[in-house]
């Protein structure tokens, strides 16, 4: 998790759980991006693959924020995702 004291101005939200490989594309394209003032919000349901690994490789790129989900369901994830954003 990269730390940073300013507010970003735009949060992303993603939902994931054993998506690992989804999920480095994902963050890959999202590290190559102009733009950088953003977080990354990962709400991940109860992972076994390899999604740990991707977002420790990720966090050095781009503001990573981890939820671990207990429950499953989207709509939560969403709610967890909104409760959690730090953008403005």
């Amino acid at each position: 998790m990269k730390k940073n004291s300013r507010k970003p101005a735009v949060s992303i939200f993603i939902p994931t759980g054993n998506r690992g490989r989804s999920l480095a594309k994902t963050l890959a394209s999202l590290s190559k991006q102009t733009y950088k003032d953003f977080e990354v919000i990962v709400v991940d349901y109860r992972s076994t693959d390899n999604t740990h690994q991707v977002l420790a490789k990720y966090s050095k790129a781009l503001r990573i924020r981890v939820i671990n989900q207990e429950v499953k369901g989207l709509a939560r994830a969403s709610n967890l995702a909104l409760s959690n954003a730090q953008a403005p």
